[in-house]
């Protein structure tokens, strides 16, 4: 394939050597970009199919327990996701400001700041720090910071798994698609 392209002189002159061509520039960081992709099939990484049928059954085994672990995260979240929707101070306008704006990723992200947020009194973080704990034995995890005093939020964060969170973000996400079903007035946020 023959291309015409324009690149900036500084880019250029960082990215090529003074020695080499722009044909070659080019296919090296093609070559770059493709090798950084992921695998199209499942085991793509491996170095030659005999490895992956030789350890087939482990690789197979691992596969199940990691799924495992991830769908109880999700279920644990969901559960926790019904709990918390039931606290009286998530009333219908937390849900009208917190769900029905934002869609899951979104909330999912608001959620996961508020849980890593330097003051610890934020109350929907401490809720769902909670939650987790008492309805799915889940502790978040500390990150970063004074290993020696997790309560010395400098430098470090509290974090729960994010298929945890998508779970409990599922659940508010039902409840609100329920109401929004039996109501007479939907709400339809347009920014």
């Amino acid at each position: 394939m023959k291309l015409s392209i324009s690149v900036p002189d500084d880019l250029w002159a960082e990215a090529a050597p003074a020695d080499s061509s722009p044909s070659e520039v080019v296919q090296q960081a093609l070559a770059d970009m493709v090798s950084r992709r992921k695998p199209k099939s499942p085991w793509g990484r491996a170095p030659e199919p005999g490895v992956v049928e030789e350890y087939k059954e482990s690789l197979d085994a691992v596969v199940h327990r990691l799924l495992s672990e991830r769908k109880k995260l999700r279920s644990d979240g969901y559960r926790v996701g019904a709990v918390l929707a039931a606290d009286t101070s998530m009333d219908l306008g937390w849900f009208m400001a917190s769900v029905a704006r934002l869609n899951p990723e979104l909330l999912r992200a608001y959620i996961t700041d508020a849980i890593a947020e330097e003051d610890p009194n934020e109350d929907l973080a401490k809720r769902i720090i909670s939650l987790a704990s008492d309805v799915a034995q889940l502790e978040a995890e500390w990150v970063g910071g004074d290993d020696e005093d997790p309560e010395d939020f400098k430098g470090g964060h509290h974090e729960l798994p994010q298929e945890f969170l998508a779970g409990l973000v599922d659940a508010l996400f039902d409840i609100w698609d329920v109401v929004e079903r039996e109501s007479s007035v939907s709400v339809k946020v347009s920014w």
